[in-house]
């Protein structure tokens, strides 16, 4: 009978401390659900990253086989694999990154 009162006991004051630690610990349910500056700043993050994934979305469509641009193909080919004709001077200055 003492064996289930310190069991209890244990389960008991380890769900207080849990309680007592959500209620006013570091990382309160009040601060992680009412954290205007965090879920703006993710916002940002958020909308900035689907910017980039529609802008990679169209050069991937750009690039199929039933739609290629020429003149995405050529840039792409200049950048990446330093692609020059026989009848240019290339002066290089820095190198250009693909948005």
């Amino acid at each position: 009978m003492l064996r289930y009162f310190f069991i209890f006991l244990v389960i008991f004051l380890f769900g207080s401390y849990v309680v007592y630690y959500l209620q006013n610990g570091q990382y309160t349910l009040d601060k992680l659900l009412n954290n205007p500056p965090a879920i703006t700043e993710q916002e940002e993050r958020l909308a900035g990253l689907q910017l980039r994934h529609a802008e990679l979305k169209n050069l991937t469509d750009r690039l199929r086989d039933g739609s290629i641009d020429l003149d995405l193909l050529e840039e792409l080919a200049r950048i990446e694999l330093y692609y020059v004709r026989d009848n240019e001077i290339v002066l290089p200055l820095e190198k250009k990154e693909l948005k």
